[in-house]
């Protein structure tokens, strides 16, 4: 009996000892204020600035297309952060292209740099019954409805007289770009469950979030578009630019009939062409979710006139402003000035371009 007794005692020493250390280690430890001045903050912000970063992965801006192994890279010209979306230019040289022009008159706004700013990029044909961000043929109703009828272009007669080309010999897809979130495909949102907000309806979407909706009218008469970020940033697409691209070629056995010799005989032709450009539907307004926007202003409604459809100023709600000029009868950018929020004084930058290729 004297031992089962010692033997209840000991369990109720343990179980008041672990009590005790549980209520030790949940018992809120005594707080100690603590003040830094406004000076300290401010030392931190300024200071943040001046310290060595690493690199990162890309750090001269460069990216490598896996899918044809094109070199590109991107820079940023200027940035001026404030309240609301970052104020932004940067510009943009892709390999791929870079060898298409050979004087000064490539048609981009940086020489054989693009500008590189958020927009919606495809390829166009330029010939026959197809001659710009068309989903369907010339003449037919709602060719330029571009977000409602979110199709691939129709197929393009050709030149010689052999059966059409057909979008997957020469197209390759809608691209959303927007810096800093790369390239996103656009797809019918069909194939990624979205539901509708506030009862728009999204029928094309991006793998990464991104939503887009209808309804925006673009420089050309057509449909733009309005994307909302996954943070729900809103991107309105409105002014559309074509731009010089590759033309494509495919072997032709027998091209039309020619007169030889007062005689109609069949002429050979080697391949046959099909004339292409590239089209992109740049931003014209970018809203964060709190109302602060950043406008993006154009010289021009004429998306074939390179020389005299200019980004001419992008102004932010608060005062922040980046106005651009260019050479006369060129698209190339002149000057940039920057005017920071509040009347702070402007900062000019001048741009100069060589005709020298080699």
């Amino acid at each position: 009996m004297r031992d089962r007794t010692l033997a209840l005692r000991g369990r109720g020493f343990w179980a008041a000892t672990i009590y005790f250390v549980a209520w030790c280690l949940l018992a809120p430890a005594p707080v100690r204020a603590t003040t830094v001045s406004p000076v300290d903050e401010y030392r931190n912000l300024i200071t943040a600035g001046q310290n060595i970063q690493p690199l990162g992965a890309h750090p001269f801006g460069e990216s490598i297309n896996l899918y044809n192994g094109s070199l590109s890279f991107e820079v940023t010209d200027v940035s001026v952060a404030g309240t609301g979306p970052t104020l932004q230019l940067s510009r943009s040289f892709d390999t791929a292209t870079s060898g298409l022009h050979s004087n000064l008159n490539r048609e981009r706004p940086f020489g054989d740099w693009g500008l590189d700013i958020p927009r919606i990029e495809t390829y166009s044909a330029h010939q026959a019954n197809v001659t710009g961000w068309f989903v369907a043929s010339y003449g037919i109703p709602g060719n330029l409805n571009r977000c409602t009828r979110f199709n691939a272009p129709p197929p393009v007669n050709n030149q010689q007289g052999a059966p059409p080309w057909s979008p997957d010999q020469w197209w390759y897809g809608y691209h959303l770009i927007v810096p800093g979130e790369g390239n996103q495909d656009l797809l019918r949102s069909g194939a990624i469950l979205m539901p509708t907000m506030n009862g728009t309806s999204f029928p094309i979407a991006t793998k990464q979030g991104w939503r887009i909706s209808c309804g925006i009218i673009a420089s050309d008469g057509g449909e733009g578009f309005l994307a909302i970020a996954p943070d729900g940033t809103r991107y309105t697409f409105a002014h559309l630019v074509y731009r010089p691209l590759s033309f494509l070629q495919k072997p032709l056995s027998q091209g039309p009939y020619a007169v030889s010799a007062g005689s109609v005989t069949p002429m050979v032709a080697p391949f046959d062409i099909i004339a292409r450009r590239e089209a992109l539907m740049y931003v014209t307004k970018i809203e964060d979710r709190f109302g602060n926007v950043l406008t993006y202003n154009w010289s021009s409604d004429n998306p074939d006139d390179p020389a005299g459809n200019h980004l001419t100023s992008i102004v932010a709600s608060d005062g922040r402003e980046i106005d651009l000029t260019y050479y006369p009868a060129t698209p190339l950018v002149h000057t940039m000035t920057v005017r920071a929020a509040g009347g702070a004084g402007a900062r000019t930058w001048t741009y100069t371009y060589s005709n020298d290729s080699s």
